[in-house]
This record gives C-alpha cells, structure tokens and sequence, in this order.
C-alpha cells in the first residue's frame, strides 16, 4: 500500500475546527458555570447588593465576568490565531503584533458587549413584559450600524487602508461595478501582507461609507480579469439584495431567541436561587441560554449564505463572461488561504458559509459548457 499523500489544507482545516469547537465550549461551559456555582450572585453581591441596574453596575458586574474568559480562551486564540498558522506558513506576524491585535480586538469587543448589556438591562427593567421584543428591534440597528460604519471606524483598528494606488484597476473596479448597476464610495487595498499570506475582497459598508476593499496579497498575485471576478461576485451580493436578507434572516432569529428566553427564563432563575429578572444575576443566565440557543440557527444560516454565495457566483459568471478567469481566481484562493477543495456533506453543513471550492469550480465549468453549447 502506498504512503497516503499529506493534506496540507485538510489538516489546516481540521486543526482551525478543533480548536473553534474548544472555544465554543469553553465559553459556554463558563457561561453556564457563572450561576450554577454562585459566582455570578456572589459577584452581583458587590454592585448594590446585585438588586438595582445603574449603568456603572451593569458595566462593572459585565466587565468583571468578561475579562476572566477572555483570558481562559487566549491560550485557544493564540493556537489558533498564531501557531497553527505558522505551522502552515500562512501568518507572518510576530508574537507581540499579535498579541497587540488579539488586545486590540478584545477591547473592541468588550466595549460592543457593555454597550449591549446596558442596553439588555435597561430594557429588562423598563419593559419587564415586552423586553425581548425591544430587544430583537435593538438588535437589528445594532446591526445596521455596525454594518455601515464597519469600514470606516473599526476596520482601520486592525488594518491599514488607503486608496488603491493603481488608477487603471481602480478605474476598471469602477466600470465593473457600474455595469454590476452599483455605486461605490471607492476602492480601497487592504495592508495585510505584513500579517499573512491570505488574500481576500469584499464590498462593504452601506451608503456613503460603501466601499470596496482589496487587499494587497489579492492585488500582488491576481491578474485584472481574476479581480474582476472576484469583485463582481462580491457585487453580486449587493446587487441580488443578499445583506438585507441576511439582516431580516438575523432579525427573525433574534426575535425567537430572545422569546424563547423569555419563556424559559423563570424556570432558570429559580433553579439558580435569582429572585427576580432585574438582579444583576440575571445577565449571566441571558447569556448562556442566548448561547446555547444560537446553535441551533448555525446551519440555517449556514445555508442561507452557501445559497446567496452560489447566486453571486452565478451574477459574476453572468456579468463578465469570463469563466475561465473565474475558476483560476478560484483556485488561486484555495492554494494561497489553503482552503479545502472538497469536503462532506456534514462538515459542509455546519461549518461552511461558502460551498467548497470544487463545487464553485464545477459550476462555473457548467457554466462555460452552457455558453459552449449555445
């Protein structure tokens, strides 16, 4: 029997879901563990007897539970973030820029997560009856904002924009995205060469802060015409209306979720010893039943993206008649961020918001065969 040929990507692939799935349930273990053992009461004990909801408590109980996760996952964060990808050759950051960024992103997050905690609990003691529906409209112009002013606020946290320097491939973005029936505010190439090897593009933001960003590993290796496919497909999101679908998708999930906890929530607090939904207490367990319940949208979701990414592969394939440009910037990808060609069904199910990179390439060579054939 011949030695079996290594699988660079696969186990790349397989190392990034171990590694995620640890995280996942660490952070729910921790979740859960908060009020089971009495830690998260003891410590809304220290905020007003954990009984009132001023925003200085709220953001102190939150921040005193959050920090010490956030520490519990960094040894997952830097096998995941830092050594596997060194393994592969992919990152090219040193330890203490990469620490820098996983800071940086940790207090990001933090401030998004008080703000939403004091915005919970203000709801939860104003509309003690009606606070999740609140919650679900909160949640969804939490998300448009977020989505409009990501490229512009938070992005340059992490990443070095500027104005793509190649005025003949900014000026054909912009004849491509014109005839995509879009408007962009410009283009813009994304310094990541300085952190890894992978190479990416998206279209984003909304209204004046719509852009689109290129990052300077796509633009050093891609020629114009895999671009060109490549930011057509990422225009074919915007053009097929996939964000506000995705956005009335997360909006109807967040509504039955923050029901749902409506209805289980008594019975919870009561099993923990909490004596009313308005102790400070109460945030831990909103947060581990928001938690376990979002699980269960993981493969909806999932789906729901792997359709609309066919259908923009589709309006790309459509608007620049270019498949063959297509299928080599697909490859090009699956080479440069060792991506998994192929994959089961099941790994697909759960993990994938794209289809795998063998199914996009055999459906552009239909594609290529149909317009053959006519």
């Amino acid at each position: 029997m011949g030695a079996r040929t290594p699988d660079p990507a696969g186990a790349y692939a397989r190392g990034g879901r171990r590694l995620a799935l640890a995280a996942l349930a660490l952070e729910l273990a921790y979740l859960w563990w908060l009020p089971a053992s009495g830690a998260a009461q003891w410590w809304a004990a220290r905020f007003d007897g954990g009984s009132s909801w001023p925003t200085p408590a709220v953001i102190g109980y939150v921040a005193g539970l959050a920090a010490p996760l956030a520490l519990l996952q960094l040894p997952l964060a830097w096998a995941r973030g830092f050594r596997l990808e060194h393994a592969v050759g992919l990152s090219r950051e040193r330890p203490g820029a990469w620490a820098w960024r996983w800071l940086k992103a940790q207090l990001v997050a933090g401030a998004l997560l008080l703000a939403a905690a004091v915005i919970l609990a203000q709801l939860l003691r104003a509309a003690p009856m009606t606070w999740w529906i609140w919650a679900a409209v909160a949640w969804v112009a939490w998300s448009v904002v977020l989505t409009q002013w990501m490229p512009v606020l938070l992005l340059p946290l992490f990443y070095r924009q500027r104005p793509l320097a190649d005025q003949a491939l900014t000026a054909r973005i912009r004849r491509l995205a014109e005839r995509c029936g879009l408007g962009a505010a410009g283009v813009y190439e994304l310094a990541l060469s300085r952190q890894t090897a992978k190479a990416n593009a998206c279209l984003c933001g909304l209204g004046t802060t719509r852009r689109v960003l290129l990052t300077d590993t796509l633009t050093a290796h891609y020629t114009p015409e895999e671009i060109d496919a490549i930011v057509a497909h990422e225009a074919g999101h915007a053009r097929l209306q996939h964000l506000p679908r995705l956005l009335a998708f997360g909006a109807l999930s967040a509504g039955l979720s923050v029901w749902l906890v409506s209805r289980w929530l008594p019975g919870w607090l009561a099993r923990f010893g909490i004596a009313a939904p308005q102790a400070l207490a109460t945030l831990p367990v909103l947060a581990a039943l928001l938690g376990t319940i979002s699980l269960a949208w993981i493969p909806a979701q999932r789906g729901l993206s792997r359709r609309f990414e066919r259908a923009a592969d589709r309006f790309a394939l459509e608007v620049t008649r270019a498949p063959a440009a297509f299928i080599a910037a697909m490859r090009k990808l699956q080479r440069q961020n060792l991506a998994e060609t192929d994959v089961s069904r099941w790994v697909e199910w759960w993990w994938y918001d794209h289809p795998p990179i063998a199914r996009r390439v055999a459906m552009a060579e239909r594609f290529a065969a149909e317009g053959a054939a006519a």
